[in-house]
């Protein structure tokens, strides 16, 4: 796992070592690790107690100079060789940034872990990193070693990626009583969220689900919060706009529109998504004209700094032309994010599936390719009406 050189804890030995081959330090990138062969046979002449001491030692190095997502893995690396009660508290303080930098290695670091020790909250991680990365076979040989809150928490978070609605009720109705309002707060309104963007685009998620997001939403009750009241606000606002344009309520859709300008800035990145989306639907039924919709979606896309948002709002454009006016599709699908090789968070993950589904629209050649990419990455953000539909695609081309 290469780190960078300038915080290597002997950094001032760094040429010393590169010329005697202890290390692989490559200067254009500023990246240095240790040469295999080396690392391999010193390791075996070292005792556990000399083992445990160094990553004590380099646990605390990293620790003082610990400052982003790709330190933490490293520091994660060190505290589970070292520390694993305290490396248990990091992962739960830090799970989401480091899952979303590189979930392979922390798949791995978790597994040797559970190898060396006997606590429990490991399993309890691996299952969290492979619901993360769609590895829904691999929780099984975990799910024993859980507590009953522990075991709630994943067979809730199965059920919901395999889209089992009823044991996702009756999973989500027994977590909802441990937990405080604030928390069962944020349940139902992701839990909402996720079901809600469960469907290929053009298409509409099934009734008996839509009944669900609605249900999750209006349990919601946010009036007496204090910590993370607004962007519960906002996350709900999003979801009732997308239904209300679902359900083709213009109206409504407009109106939820409006409420957030009164709170937001006028270049507020949602505010920018959720007038898109007003902008999108208007076009999608005849009320605003080709030109003026890329026009204007253009424009707001411009303003949005945030690279995700920004790439999400073009594909909702693309989506919509590419049946219509496909020089134009290809043009702003070349100014959009490309998906990551690496697992992403969910949110990037969909859109990922999103990007590879366009691609086999626009890039037929790539068709077959495309849709198992899509399948994958749908996979992965535990999206299962897209998984069927995707496989549906993939038998039919074969």
């Amino acid at each position: 796992y290469p780190i960078i050189a300038s915080k290597f804890i002997l950094e001032d030995m760094v040429g010393e070592l590169d010329e005697k081959s202890f290390l692989r330090y490559f200067k254009q990138s500023k990246f240095l690790e240790a040469q295999h062969l080396i690392r391999n046979v010193k390791r075996l002449d070292l005792s556990d107690a000399m083992k445990l001491s160094i990553h004590q030692e380099l646990a605390t190095h990293w620790s003082k100079i610990c400052n982003t997502s790709r330190d933490k893995s490293i520091l994660l690396h060190h505290k589970l060789k070292s520390d694993v009660n305290s490396a248990t508290k990091f992962l739960h303080e830090n799970f989401e940034e480091l899952i979303e930098e590189n979930s392979n290695a922390i798949a791995v670091f978790i597994d040797e872990a559970i190898t060396d020790s006997s606590e429990s909250n490991l399993h309890y991680f691996a299952c969290k990193v492979a619901l993360s990365r769609g590895e829904y076979d691999v929780i099984d040989k975990y799910l024993s070693n859980l507590t009953k809150g522990q075991k709630l928490e994943i067979n809730r978070e199965l059920a919901l990626y395999n889209g089992e609605l009823i044991e996702l009720q009756k999973l989500t109705e027994e977590m909802l009583q441990t937990l405080d309002k604030g928390a069962a707060n944020k349940l139902v309104v992701s839990t909402a969220a996720r079901l809600n963007d469960d469907c290929l685009p053009g298409h509409k998620i099934p009734k008996d689900q839509m009944k669900l997001v609605k249900k999750y939403i209006s349990s919601a009750d946010v009036a007496n919060m204090v910590q993370d009241k607004q962007s519960l606000i906002v996350a709900i606002s999003i979801l009732q706009q997308s239904i209300a344009l679902s359900e083709e309520n213009l109206p409504q859709a407009l109106d939820i529109t409006q409420q957030m300008e009164a709170l937001a800035k006028p270049d507020d990145p949602i505010l920018l998504m959720l007038k898109s989306k007003i902008i999108l639907y208007k076009y999608s039924k005849g009320m605003a004209d080709l030109d003026e919709t890329s026009r204007l979606i253009t424009t707001y896309c411009e303003l949005i700094p945030n690279s995700l948002y920004r790439s999400s709002t073009l594909l909702s454009l693309i989506e919509k032309v590419t049946d219509i006016k496909m020089p134009l599709a290809v043009d702003l699908f070349s100014q959009i994010e490309k998906p990551r090789m690496s697992v992403s968070s969910r949110a990037k993950t969909r859109y990922d599936a999103r990007w590879w589904y366009i691609n086999g629209i626009i890039n037929p050649n790539q068709r077959m390719l495309s849709l198992r990419q899509c399948l994958i990455k749908y996979r992965q953000a535990g999206c299962s009406n897209c998984v069927s539909e995707i496989e549906r695609l993939i038998h039919a081309e074969i």
